[in-house]
């Protein structure tokens, strides 16, 4: 009889290589979400400091009335132009949000590495005897594991699209 290490070896390996793809992909995304996020608050931050200089401006007494209202119509058109931008800048923070089901994602990659990485490599030791019992029962995990990956990345992307189409 030939060693069975070779069949959980190679499940735990392939799992491990899917796992770790998707999730550096996942890792990555929301790295460049929070940088997204982190430059559109500073640039909020920055908009805001604008704003209250130019609420704190007062027009000063000179010499000639209309150059002061001149100068209030001038203040007042950059208010209202900050606070567009502003509102633009805010649409756009609340945009940035991780997918609605972004936690069903973390749980069946932890499945995943629960039934195809770390099952298959407690079973390493066992007898050819016990592996013609497990060696059903950890391919059933593999693929169940596998499955749920990638439903749900699949169900993702029908959202996504139908978003598009929508929009």
């Amino acid at each position: 009889m030939t060693d069975p290490n070779w069949f959980y070896s190679a499940l735990a390996q392939s799992a491990a290589a899917i796992v770790g793809l998707i999730g550096a992909f996942v890792t990555s995304r929301v790295m460049m979400m929070a940088s997204e996020r982190s430059r559109i608050e500073n640039r909020i931050n920055e908009i805001n400091a604008e704003i209250k200089g130019l609420e704190r401006e007062k027009h000063t007494g000179t010499v000639h009335y209309s150059n002061n209202v001149i100068r209030e119509e001038e203040r007042m058109r950059e208010l209202f132009s900050k606070n567009a931008i502003l509102k633009e800048l805010m649409n756009q923070l609340n945009q940035i949000v991780l997918p609605k089901d972004f936690k069903w994602l973390i749980i069946s990659l932890i499945y995943f590495t629960t039934v195809g990485v770390i099952l298959p490599l407690c079973l390493l030791p066992i007898t050819p005897e016990q592996h013609l019992f497990w060696k059903l029962i950890v391919l059933i995990f593999f693929i169940t594991g596998l499955l749920a990956v990638f439903i749900y990345i699949f169900i993702e992307i029908k959202q996504i699209t139908n978003k598009k189409t929508i929009a």
